[in-house]
């Protein structure tokens, strides 16, 4: 069998998309490494790291942002790992781990792909496309293979050069089905837990879940709520994400404070059963401009809550507009607000959404990620 390295940024990114994956390459008997930053690890809680675990760890400190010093430190600290453990086959995840594999690759190195679940530069301003794209462009030349997840991105990397362009048939990471089964969860137990939480029988629960970011529609989907309130729509509001030192969040400290004191909204943080605060909910609103294929939109629909978002890559690749949810071509608060409204006032075609979005729901199923992926992997190995 194969020794396999995982290069991820962050330990949330391995744990939350890529541990089953790892799982189920350690069952097929290959042994697996992951470079990743552990920062996080002591006294953090999370689950399948450690001497326990059958996956092996390496801290590399990614850095967040274009800091050309930390991006050759991370590429120094990979090349060594590389010359030490030598995999058979090497994946970098996300923009930043697939410069810094870029950065560090010999001559020596094995076969080396990355996916990137969103092309940056096609999607930032000013300096940061710039960088973006040199970034993005540069790991295309350096390594062996560029997997990308929508056809957007397809168009853009195969024109950079079509031999190493790969499209995933599988949408992004997909998501564990068998964590979000809307069938756990009971009726009788949904009312008793929303009235628990002060939430009345005729309210409607708006969930985001998402870093508190503008560049994610956070402060759209804050602003749309208070316009809902201002007319009278009874709505409350369940945030599930934190704030991002390097991203703005759109509001004003004086609105963030506000937002914290509304009765009407419940701020959670991070949560690690997003499942059981889904049931709960009604609508998920989720209006980001820059998304590769939103995870946290397949979760909902796969617990049958139908999503309000916006016509953006990823997002309309995953909601089916009038069928499992509503792609808005005008994402402005107002129309957010409008859109919100208008399902309230039509509650069987809520109903009608929160079937389909059930009844479509094999398609997330993050199995087809980790088998196309292996597969693919083994043809890689076979040569």
């Amino acid at each position: 069998m194969a020794t396999l390295l995982l290069v991820v940024p962050t330990l949330s990114s391995y744990e939350a998309f890529l541990s089953d994956f790892a799982d189920v390459a350690v069952g097929a008997g290959h042994e697996v490494h992951v470079a990743t930053h552990l920062e996080r690890l002591t006294g953090c809680g999370v689950s399948g790291v450690g001497k326990e675990s059958p996956v092996i760890f390496h801290d590399i400190q990614f850095p967040r942002g274009a800091d050309p010093l930390a991006l050759w430190r991370a590429a120094r600290q990979l090349r060594q790992l590389v010359k030490q453990e030598q995999p058979d086959w090497i994946q970098a995840h996300f923009s930043v781990a697939a410069l810094v594999a870029a950065l560090a690759k010999t001559s020596a190195w094995p076969y080396t792909d990355c996916i990137i679940q969103g092309l940056a530069c096609t999607l930032s301003r000013g300096r940061a496309r710039l960088a973006a794209w040199f970034g993005e462009r540069f790991a295309m030349l350096r390594l062996d293979a560029m997997w990308v997840l929508t056809q957007d991105d397809f168009e853009v990397v195969r024109n950079w050069n079509s031999s190493k362009a790969r499209i995933q048939d599988a949408p992004g990471f997909g998501c564990r089905l068998d964590r979000f089964d809307p069938g756990s969860y009971s009726e009788s137990g949904r009312i008793e837990r929303r009235t628990e939480l002060g939430v009345e029988s005729h309210e409607c629960i708006l969930i985001y879940v998402g870093r508190l970011a503008a560049f994610k529609g956070f402060e759209k989907v804050v602003t749309a709520y208070r316009n809902l309130k201002h007319r009278g729509v009874p709505v409350r509001l369940l945030i599930l994400g934190a704030f991002d030192t390097l991203h703005p969040s759109g509001l004003t400290e004086e609105e963030i404070f506000e937002l914290k004191n509304d009765s009407s909204v419940l701020m959670l943080g991070w949560q690690a059963n997003v499942a059981e605060w889904l049931a709960l909910s009604d609508l998920c609103v989720f209006p980001s401009e820059r998304e590769g294929m939103p995870v946290c939109l397949m979760e909902a629909l796969c617990m049958g809550v139908p999503v309000v978002t916006s016509n953006s890559r990823g997002c309309r690749d995953v909601v089916r507009h009038g069928i499992d949810g509503l792609v808005l071509v005008n994402s402005s608060s107002g129309s957010i607000a409008d859109a919100v409204a208008s399902l309230l006032d039509t509650p069987h075609l809520v109903e009608r959404m929160h079937r389909s979005a059930i009844e479509g729901c094999e398609q997330f199923d993050r199995k087809h990620f980790i088998d196309e992926q292996l597969a693919a992997m083994e043809v890689v190995l076979a040569k």
